[in-house]
């Protein structure tokens, strides 16, 4: 696919579009930029290019043609073009076990924090093997470095741009998916690659606030035991609705906001009584802050779980997402019947 025309005129020369189009056949193309030629203005030469990439692209004139009619009107011509293929999509659902490890690459204050990311992981083998110019990472949110993605995976959609590789069999994505599995393990797992088309990534961004997720949290308390009334009162399946102002952990980056959310259900699991350790499994809406909804961030959500039981000193000590409740891939058994190979 041709992507743009390059032309270089030497020297200027006012008109430009309505001399080139006085020795041209493209009538039709003619007469969709009359307007310029009627209100007696001149193009620029932005304009002109502009004009010329339309005529190219339309296939009504020929690379040869356009050098013949440029040569024509302006003696010295010169012109280069480039050519580009569209971009292709991968997609996929990662898994995380790693509790050092960023989504992307992280920077505080000019200097890198950590190794590597989920990012460089995924879209390294991919850039490999695609040959493409550059990748461009989407996921449907994201989890915090010290959080575990386990469960079904976290959705994940990566743009190759200018692939000299423009299309994959299933057979090749699997081999490639155990490529990245080999060697990112043990921090990340992909599953379900498959060819994604464009129109669906609005999935990926559209289930940021609309999806579910469920969570395994790790519970301390401080100060007092937890009892088996405490893991009734945190034991519910009628959807409990907080109030959340942006925490104060991410108030440098995000903006100040009162945020309704649910807690869908909770259940209270792994309980030894005497201990001060609790297991809680739960679902909440897209954007719940679970760590500040466990020891309250200094009373910026209401009601915590300190609130629900009463007692102070209640913090998280270990979060893992066990899954993410989007619909991804759409439908991949049909799009990888659609792959097939072709090397530019």
């Amino acid at each position: 696919m041709l992507s743009c025309l390059n032309v270089v005129i030497l020297p200027p020369k006012p008109n430009l579009f309505t001399d080139l189009m006085a020795g041209s056949s493209a009538k039709r193309s003619a007469k969709r930029m009359k307007f310029s030629m009627e209100n007696g203005n001149d193009l620029d030469r932005n304009s002109f290019l502009q004009s010329a990439n339309s005529l190219l692209k339309s296939s009504m004139l020929s690379p040869s043609v356009m050098h013949e009619l440029l040569a024509k009107c302006f003696g010295r011509v010169s012109f280069s073009m480039n050519v580009t293929v569209p971009s292709l999509y991968i997609g996929g659902r990662y898994l995380k076990h790693s509790r050092t490890l960023s989504q992307t690459a992280w920077f505080i204050g000019g200097k890198r924090k950590g190794t590597s990311s989920i990012e460089e992981l995924i879209c390294g083998p991919l850039r490999r093997f695609f040959d493409c110019h550059t990748t461009l990472f989407r996921s449907s949110g994201r989890e915090d470095i010290d959080v575990r993605m386990l469960g079904n995976g976290r959705p994940f959609a990566v743009e190759l741009v200018n692939p000299c590789l423009s299309f994959a069999t299933p057979q090749q994505l699997g081999q490639l998916q155990q490529t990245i599995n080999g060697q990112s393990a043990p921090s990340v797992e992909v599953r379900l690659l498959h060819v994604v088309d464009k129109r669906h990534l609005g999935q990926l961004r559209d289930g940021e606030s609309e999806k579910t997720k469920e969570y395994l949290a790790v519970l301390f308390s401080k100060h007092a035991a937890f009892t088996q009334e405490d893991c009734d009162k945190l034991t519910f399946s009628d959807a409990l609705q907080i109030n959340q102002k942006t925490p104060l952990r991410v108030l440098h980056r995000r903006t100040l906001l009162d945020r309704k959310r649910n807690i869908l259900w909770a259940c209270a699991e792994s309980f030894q009584p005497g201990s001060n350790y609790l297991t809680l499994r739960l679902s909440t809406d897209a954007g719940t802050y679970v760590k500040e909804w466990v020891h309250g961030d200094l009373g910026r959500t209401l009601p915590s779980v300190c609130d629900i039981l009463g007692k102070v000193g209640i913090d998280i000590v270990q979060l893992d997402v066990a899954n993410v409740h989007l619909q991804w891939p759409l439908n991949v058994d049909a799009l990888r019947d659609d792959c097939s190979v072709e090397k530019m």
